[in-house]
């Protein structure tokens, strides 16, 4: 990888982390690199990097057995560069839980994240999660053990429940 795409990546993470920029808009965003000298190939080479890193991290053995987490393989999915910054900080923590309490499964949890980056220009916060999970979850009593186990979740079914008739 040449210094150029080096380059690249630091811009985006300090944008991205430390400037609090969101990047709503791609082409403006390439256009003020190759303003800065940089070639389509080298910034094409450089989000692929950034973009395309997701990975699954198992949890040591000795972890599974000093946590209260009764699981036979415990998988945490490590959100990429791209997901952290779709997902609010409360949202990550769920998807965190559901995974840890072996309440969704992989292939969900997948089609959940993919659904969600479609939502354009907007943080998914715990109420469009909620929307998301239960387009994805067809199963109403699964539903129901998530919200008894995810208490971000009750208090979305309370706010719902007291404008039913």
């Amino acid at each position: 990888m040449n210094q150029n795409i080096f380059e690249i990546i630091s811009q985006l993470v300090r944008r991205l982390l430390y400037d609090g920029d969101v990047i709503r808009d791609e082409e403006r965003l390439i256009n003020s690199l190759r303003d800065e000298g940089y070639d389509l190939d080298e910034i094409n080479q450089a989000f692929e990097f950034i973009f395309s890193s997701s990975e699954i991290i198992d949890l040591p053995e000795k972890e599974q057995k000093r946590n209260k987490v009764k699981v036979n393989k415990f998988r945490q999915r490590v959100l990429d560069f791209r997901e952290r910054f779709k997902f609010s900080l409360e949202v990550q923590g769920i998807i965190i839980k559901l995974n840890t309490l072996n309440l969704i499964k992989e292939e969900e949890l997948e089609r959940i994240i993919a659904r969600s980056l479609v939502e354009q220009d907007k943080v998914i916060g715990i109420t469009e999660f909620w929307d998301i999970l239960e387009e994805v979850i067809d199963n109403d009593l699964r539903l129901l053990a998530i919200t008894n186990q995810i208490n971000e979740f009750q208090e979305i079914i309370d706010t719902e429940d007291k404008y039913l008739n």
